[in-house]
């Protein structure tokens, strides 16, 4: 089990999660999936629906996956979409939802991502042991909304660890980061694409 800490603005999350390996992307401790043989995806039409009334926003997802939904309480939301037993080979797909002003306080400023010229590379702390290279893609719209493409690694790079791919998006005064493994790119650019804001 994976543990780590989030302090913002005084206040300390705990976010767990239940597999390895894991890292730590945007101040939370995120999961690299396990290598996956690039699935056969079923049509959009066949998914699910997230709809989050609090943030404003909907996007349909793969039924083979469950959404778990945790609220911190103090501006931080997760929804991670995991594969049901039924579908193992299913990769999971992560929501980070937090304001932009918290963003700033835990070096995560979307404007200064956003400004970053495409493939720019950072190396940032990941905890106080360990360090991961971040690579903003490109910038994109969402539904029309500011978004960028990143990747993030360890550094120096594992090779027997996955890249975890994702995007954030600006909704307003806040930020959410969704994020999967490199080989889900397909069904990540699929969720995206059923993207919708405001509801």
């Amino acid at each position: 089990m994976a543990t780590s800490l989030l302090t913002i603005a005084g206040s300390t999350v705990v976010f767990i999660k239940q597999r390895e390996p894991s890292k730590q992307v945007f101040g939370i401790k995120s999961v690299a999936s396990p290598t996956i043989a690039q699935s056969t995806i079923p049509p959009v039409s066949q998914w699910k629906t997230y709809q989050n009334n609090t943030y404003k926003f909907s996007l349909s997802y793969p039924d083979s996956l469950e959404a778990k939904e945790v609220s911190f309480g103090v501006g931080i939301t997760t929804i991670e979409f995991k594969s049901t037993k039924a579908y193992p080979s299913t990769q999971s797909v992560q929501l980070l939802i937090f304001s932009k002003s918290q963003g700033r306080i835990i070096g995560q400023d979307f404007d200064t991502f956003y400004t970053l010229a495409d493939n720019t590379s950072k190396i940032m702390k990941e905890d106080t042991l360990s360090l991961q290279k971040f690579t903003k893609v490109r910038n994109r719209a969402i539904s029309k909304l500011r978004a960028f493409d990143y990747s993030t690694t360890s550094y120096p790079v594992n090779p027997d660890e996955e890249a975890e791919i994702g995007a954030y998006i600006e909704l307003g005064q806040n930020i959410l980061v969704i994020s999967t493994g490199e080989n889900n790119k397909t069904g990540l650019e699929s969720i995206l694409g059923t993207f919708k804001y405001p509801l």
